[in-house]
């Protein structure tokens, strides 16, 4: 049993932290929808935590912290939709900061559960986390510091969350990969 609830966690971590950062944006008008929407990774990321709770044991702060950052991604999509005119860009920004935090404690978890096993993927889960930390971290301040964004800070922003999200997608391929491998622990 405990192998399946770790199988079932990671495989929704994986797709929460795809739901996170992949942005595919419908437009109505003046209205932009992402169809997969962050909060709804963060809310899956909460429910593999909840799958986890024998290794979270003292730490169960990092479960209502995934619930928050859903909570709180939710606010921020639904004033996205419902008052576009709104600029929520701090909010957002605060978000990647925040988000950084969560996802590295989270990360956390999965990286003993991946130490525990024996793991060959350990030493990736554990570089991707500090990694994904890092640039969530980068791009977060830069969003709070840049009020004014000329071409050369677009670029730099757009470059960094390129960079972002080819480090999720690792982490997610790493991800899906340590699920098989727990298959055959």
């Amino acid at each position: 049993m405990i192998h399946e609830n770790i199988k079932k966690a990671v495989s929704l971590t994986a797709f929460g932290y795809l739901f996170i950062f992949l942005n595919i944006n419908l437009d109505f008008g003046n209205v932009s929808v992402n169809i997969l929407p962050e909060w709804l990774g963060w809310l899956l990321l909460y429910f593999a935590s909840l799958k986890l709770q024998d290794y979270i044991k003292e730490r169960k702060y990092i479960i209502w912290f995934l619930l928050a950052m859903s909570i709180y991604t939710l606010a921020l999509y639904l004033a996205g939709i419902m008052a576009p005119e709104f600029n929520i860009s701090i909010l957002n920004a605060l978000k990647s900061i925040i988000g950084a935090a969560a996802s590295f404690l989270y990360l956390g978890v999965i990286c003993e559960i991946a130490d525990e096993a024996g793991s060959v993927h350990s030493m990736a889960l554990h570089n991707l986390r500090w990694f994904n930390a890092v640039i969530s971290l980068i791009l977060g301040i830069l969003a709070l510091v840049i009020r004014n964004i000329d071409t050369a800070a677009a670029i730099v922003i757009m470059f960094g969350s390129l960079i972002a999200l080819v480090a999720m997608i690792i982490t997610a391929v790493v991800l899906f990969r340590f699920r098989r491998e727990i298959k055959e622990l």
